[in-house]
């Protein structure tokens, strides 16, 4: 019973790896205005979706990709995220994603959580974040 678990898991986490790998390769391919709308709005359901797997490492690559790729449709669940994550790393990865999208609301959310961090890392890295916005947004 639980190697058929352990099985189930490890197929599903594979299969995860392949969708999202396919789909960054897509999404590396083509621009950002390029995705037709079909393409485009599956590519950002699986990332979004990816945001609460099982597996570390699907969960930061599709936060690292939200942002990477600018994908805009990923803020609310980026910021939803921010708010109820405990992990360090995840906050400062989410936080560099916000930066890298770079709207005002995303980067709201992350002065609001640093707000609220404990954690005097993340708290330095939330500050780094919002002030390198706001040397962008002067220019």
């Amino acid at each position: 019973m639980k190697t058929t678990k352990i099985k189930t898991a490890l197929i599903s986490t594979c299969l995860t790896v392949t969708v999202l790998i396919m789909l960054a390769g897509s999404i590396q391919a083509q621009s950002n205005n390029q995705l037709d709308g079909v393409k485009r709005e599956r590519a950002v359901k699986s990332i979004i979706s990816n945001f609460t797997s099982v597996s570390a490492g699907i969960r930061e690559a599709s936060i690292k990709y939200a942002g990477e790729y600018k994908l805009t449709e990923t803020e609310d669940a980026l910021i939803g995220l921010l708010k109820k994550n405990d992990e360090p790393s995840t906050k400062i990865l989410i936080a560099n994603s916000l930066l890298m999208i770079g709207d005002e609301k995303g980067i709201d959310a992350i002065r609001t959580a640093a707000s609220n961090e404990n954690d005097q890392s993340v708290k330095e890295v939330f500050a780094r974040v919002v002030n390198e916005f706001e040397k962008t947004k002067k220019y």
